[in-house]
């Protein structure tokens, strides 16, 4: 196992300024309303909540929680670029009491995508780590890590933040606020809120939502999207929904004994001590790690062609049923379990090849492969397309292994033979009849091998 001096994206080292995307405040208003995010509209100024701060960069401010001692929890938008700043603890920018502490390192989720505000910005949530611990006396506030549910709808929660109280104006920026609004929805990864009358706006972006549980008041979201104008139902990232796959493999590298800090502690640990094991986060990317390394670049999912398990997010590359030189990015399952909870799409099936660990497949012909639909051979593993009958196809003949079920090994003219639909039109791909051009065209019978073909658009999982 090696590890690389890469340091990813969504890995921020202290540097020069930061530039925040959509929903911080800025002064000069150069962000199109609709793009902002949002600030406490109805509420009242909030002289508790000393754990709630004001996350300062050179073109606005956004709002977060202490939630460890030197951890801030806030929205990705508000530092997805950028590379540091400070935190201010206090009742806001006017408090003569009011303490900062400067930004060490930004870690944000590594699926976070800006340009997915339509659907409410799912994966908007980012940990800021500070330079030193939080000003004495204050605590960390509780997060929610157990799943929500609809019994929640119709209660209210409680948003804190530093936005302006004036959405049409946008003025009173830099002052902590409160608001109760009550919950429309809960979705998948989203909390929805809010309504004509109370909400947050531009400003509050990052900073709590706060619910009774069990007597404590504990962080269930972070404040996100809104509608323009900061009326009506606007949307919290749920808190829950990124326990495992960011919240606390990042805590645990930042905090406590078992911490990132050049000790290997090996007894004790919730999870491994980055110190002992290089695939845990410490803002370098391993190889051959049997999980995935959050400090790696986003790699494939389900369906992306993969070399080995590196080249996938589920770190699991597996050879397709139909044709073993094609490989592509899948995942373990059960077969005796549902599928769709363990498969992502474009794979549907369960299935386990030549005595091996059962793993996500295509339910029919896998793209690339003999038989697959096509338009030219970009798409094809063979690097040729059949576009009488626009299938991929396999070269046979001259000792080449012989064609699979339905298919018939046909002459295409200058020497050249490939598995196709036979004349009389039996097989198992549906196509016009007749002899097909030349498929390999002017390319010869060079084959463009499986890392040609055109990649899908990757989907963002939500």
């Amino acid at each position: 196992m090696s590890t690389g001096a890469l340091c990813p994206l969504w890995v921020r080292w202290i540097a020069a300024g930061a530039v925040a995307l959509a929903a911080c405040a800025v002064e000069d208003g150069e962000l199109p309303v609709a793009d902002q995010p949002l600030p406490i509209i109805g509420g009242v100024e909030d002289t508790g909540h000393p754990a709630v701060v004001m996350l300062q960069t050179q073109t606005g401010l956004c709002s977060g929680t202490l939630i460890a001692d030197r951890v801030v929890l806030t929205a990705a938008h508000c530092v997805d670029t950028a590379t540091g700043g400070t935190v201010l603890f206090g009742n806001g920018s006017g408090d003569p009491d009011a303490e900062t502490v400067s930004i060490a390192q930004i870690m944000y989720h590594r699926y976070y995508d800006p340009s997915t505000i339509a659907i409410g910005l799912p994966y908007d949530i980012a940990l800021v780590r500070l330079r030193d611990p939080a000003p004495a006396g204050i605590e960390p506030m509780p997060i929610n890590l157990e799943p929500l549910d609809q019994s929640l709808v119709g209660s209210t929660l409680l948003a804190v933040g530093f936005g302006a109280n004036d959405g049409e104006n946008q003025t009173g920026f830099g002052t902590k606020r409160r608001v109760f609004l009550p919950i429309n929805e809960i979705l998948p990864r989203l909390i929805g809120m809010g309504d004509d009358q109370v909400n947050t706006c531009q400003g509050d972006s990052g900073g709590p939502g706060f619910y009774d549980i069990d007597g404590v008041e504990t962080v269930i979201g972070i404040t996100s999207t809104g509608p323009q104008g900061c009326v009506g139902n606007s949307h919290q990232t749920r808190v829950d929904v990124y326990r495992d796959d960011f919240i606390l493999p990042i805590l645990n590298a930042w905090t406590g004994p078992c911490q990132f800090d050049g000790v290997c502690v090996t007894e004790g640990c919730a999870a491994p001590d980055p110190d002992c094991d290089p695939c845990q986060p410490d803002a370098f990317c391993a190889r051959g790690c049997p999980q995935l390394d959050l400090d790696c670049p986003v790699a494939g999912f389900a369906g992306d062609p993969c070399n080995d398990n590196d080249d996938c997010e589920s770190r699991f590359c597996v050879a397709a049923l139909d044709d073993p030189r094609i490989k592509y990015c899948s995942s373990r399952c059960d077969p005796d379990e549902p599928i769709a909870e363990q498969c992502d799409p474009p794979l549907g099936r369960c299935v386990a090849a030549d005595g091996g660990e059962p793993a996500c497949h295509y339910t029919g012909i896998t793209p690339g492969a003999q038989g697959a639909d096509c338009t030219d051979g970009s798409e094809c593993r063979s690097g040729a397309c059949d576009p009488d009958h626009g299938i991929c196809v396999e070269q046979c003949g001259d000792g080449l292994p012989e064609c699979p079920e339905g298919y018939s090994c046909e002459s295409f003219g200058g020497g050249v033979k490939a598995c196709t639909i036979p004349p009389d039109g039996c097989g198992c791909a549906a196509g016009a009849r007749g002899r097909a051009a030349n498929p390999w065209g002017l390319v010869g019978l060079a084959l463009l091998g499986f890392f040609a073909l055109r990649r899908r658009p990757r989907a963002r999982h939500s």
